[in-house]
């Protein structure tokens, strides 16, 4: 399985930016009856509450999520047309291979290649 990831530091503990689990949680996010998700980060968090906090963080410095309160996320606009774009399976595992012939397969690279690979199927589905 490709995997595309970046580490970043946050505070004492490494975190491994994990591209398939962003899309997951947008995935889930957009499946939620809710229009926000509530992420705390508090003291005794588990590591999976770390990361789950630390990677809405990213995906507002993004512009995927939107911290509507003090612990409460939207998903954009932006962030249902990466949701739409990379749906997919087979254009998931497409992104993620382009992304990382970049060198670097950040989260901004794979939301661009993302989109513009949703973007290159217009002429194939309509005529123009």
């Amino acid at each position: 399985m490709l995997k595309s990831s970046c580490i970043y530091w946050a505070g004492e503990r490494l975190l491994i930016h994990d591209n398939d689990y962003v899309r997951d949680m947008l995935l889930e996010f957009e499946k939620s009856d809710e229009w926000f998700m509530v992420v705390a980060l508090y003291v005794g968090a588990t590591p999976e509450e770390e990361k789950k906090f630390a990677h809405c963080e990213l995906l507002v410095d993004v512009g995927l999520f939107q911290q509507y309160e003090n612990h409460a996320y939207r998903m954009t606009s932006k962030g249902y047309d990466f949701v739409q774009a990379t749906r997919n399976e087979d254009d998931w595992v497409k992104t993620k291979e382009l992304a990382l012939t970049t060198g670097g397969a950040t989260l901004e690279i794979v939301k661009d290649v993302a989109l513009s690979l949703m973007k290159q199927k217009i002429p194939e589905t309509i005529a123009i």
